[in-house]
């Protein structure tokens, strides 16, 4: 029984090993597609044309065997330059005056979707051209031409330079350096570039100084001014809604509040928003890779959160005060120990005035208890003492006539009659009367002392007496 069970075992790994091996064994992947190659061909550093490399000959090969017949027909060819083409096969052939320059080929043809007599054309007409320019680029009467437009380069830019600096004082309160520093920039390539034998200068300075700052002008402008539209719009979308809602019933009278915040919320998430964009923008325009860019900011992201977890929890900690509404701008709160009326909230800090006149910034995240004290409504709690030998049902009965007689007076500060709640406590040497008035949002103050004046007045003329306590010096006879 036993070998019975080896064979069997023996025969399934037998009939199961192709199957595994096939599974184990990676697929043989296919070849790549021939990709066409191009270079350009050029001509004391100005563009002619592009070419596509041929089978076993790259494209960098074609341009530069090119490039070198050109230069020795102009060490050799005098003008009229005459660039011929004949057929050869499915080929043209192109020469200048006996001396071979370049085949085009029909995968040259293919490549520009065009037929090769036509492609055949266009690059003779170029050579021609391009030959010609040349030619003249190397004579006498050019660098005297060119070293007349170079003149009148710095003479323009000694003009613009403090032009450029007054406009921007005027408008923009900078002197504009940067500015400045890119019309002599920009000069000083143009003059590279009127010479042939520095003209490779003139186009790097223009593609790694000119080109990144001229593009991060436009982004930075760009981006200004969808931010000036976004908070255009977003601005007059509030106003339109806070119109619409203040001609309605309200149910709560902090609505104009809440929505002050939600736009100020709005346009500072936008203004961010269009950062980042402007950013990504920016970086596609270069050509460089904006998913490695985006994954390296995502590794450079968790290292700042880890250094800036005070700021990351100020930001949440303002999202959950404007989410649950707790307090906004105009309320008077008290925030730990500190009391005042919100001047200023963002989502990363609160700013309070207290009753000093000073201004407090409290981060977000440093809030832990509110106590909001003009959310909806206020309430005056008030605490009289009386003396113990007074008639305290008449006292209370004065202090609720007084109380609601302040309400008959400021009915859009009182909105309730008075709560007389009796006796509080009794001390040794009087009985404290408390009453609750409910007032309008921010009006406890005022009502207050108005209502503690009028209780005074109230109390002496009916001849209630409020105790005070005093302190006697009895001097001793000397002997």
């Amino acid at each position: 029984m036993t070998d019975l069970r080896k064979i069997t075992i023996l025969i399934a790994l037998w009939l199961l090993t192709p199957c595994l091996w096939a599974q184990a064994t990676p697929p043989t992947p296919l070849p790549d597609p021939p990709q066409v190659t191009f270079s350009e061909v050029k001509l004391h550093q100005v563009t002619l044309f592009r070419i596509q490399g041929l089978g076993q000959i790259c494209a960098e090969d074609r341009q530069q065997l090119l490039e070198e017949r050109l230069s020795a027909i102009l060490e050799k060819v005098h003008p009229p330059f005459e660039v011929r083409s004949s057929r050869e096969g499915d080929n043209e052939v192109l020469s200048c005056q006996g001396h071979y320059l370049v085949t085009v080929t029909p995968v040259d043809a293919e490549a520009a979707s065009v037929d090769v007599h036509t492609l055949a054309g266009q690059w003779s007409r170029l050579l021609n051209k391009g030959l010609y320019r040349a030619y003249l680029e190397n004579s006498d009467e050019y660098y005297k031409y060119a070293l007349w437009n170079s003149g009148w380069a710095i003479v323009l830019a000694c003009v613009l330079h403090p032009l450029i600096r007054r406009i921007c004082l005027r408008y923009l309160s900078t002197p504009g350096l940067s500015l400045r520093s890119m019309l002599w920039l920009s000069v000083f390539a143009y003059c590279l570039h009127q010479y042939p034998r520095t003209r490779f200068l003139s186009l790097n300075l223009e593609r790694y100084a000119l080109q990144p700052f001229l593009l991060l002008a436009a982004v930075v402008i760009g981006c200004l001014l969808m931010s000036w539209v976004i908070r255009r719009a977003t601005r007059h979308y509030f106003i339109q809604t806070e119109r619409v809602r203040s001609r309605r019933h309200q149910q709560s009278p902090r609505w104009r509040q809440r929505l002050h915040m939600v736009r100020d919320a709005t346009q500072f998430v936008s203004s961010a928003l269009m950062i980042v964009l402007a950013v990504i923008i920016y970086f596609s325009l270069l050509d460089m890779n904006v998913g490695a860019i985006l994954a390296g900011a995502g590794f450079l992201g968790v290292g700042l959160g880890f250094a800036a977890q005070d700021v990351l929890k100020d930001y949440t900690a303002g999202v959950n005060i404007m989410v649950e509404d707790q307090f906004g701008a105009g309320d008077v709160v008290t925030l730990g120990e500190l009391t005042g009326v919100v001047e200023h909230f963002t989502l990363r800090v609160t700013q309070i005035r207290d009753m000093a006149g000073s201004l407090i910034t409290i981060p977000n995240s440093h809030i832990r208890v509110v106590q909001n004290l003009s959310n909806l409504w206020s309430q005056v709690d008030l605490t009289v003492p009386v003396a113990l030998d007074a008639d305290l049902r008449r006292a209370l009965l004065c202090l609720e006539v007084t109380a609601n007689g302040l309400r008959l007076d400021w009915p859009d500060k009182v909105l309730d009659a008075a709560q007389i709640l009796g006796v509080e406590r009794i001390g040794p040497y009087s009985a404290d009367l408390r009453l609750l008035l409910r007032t309008a949002p921010q009006q406890q103050f005022s009502v207050r002392r108005e209502l503690l004046l009028r209780v005074i007045e109230a109390f002496r003329r009916d001849g209630i007496e409020i105790p005070v306590q005093m302190t006697r010096l009895i001097s001793t006879p000397q002997l």
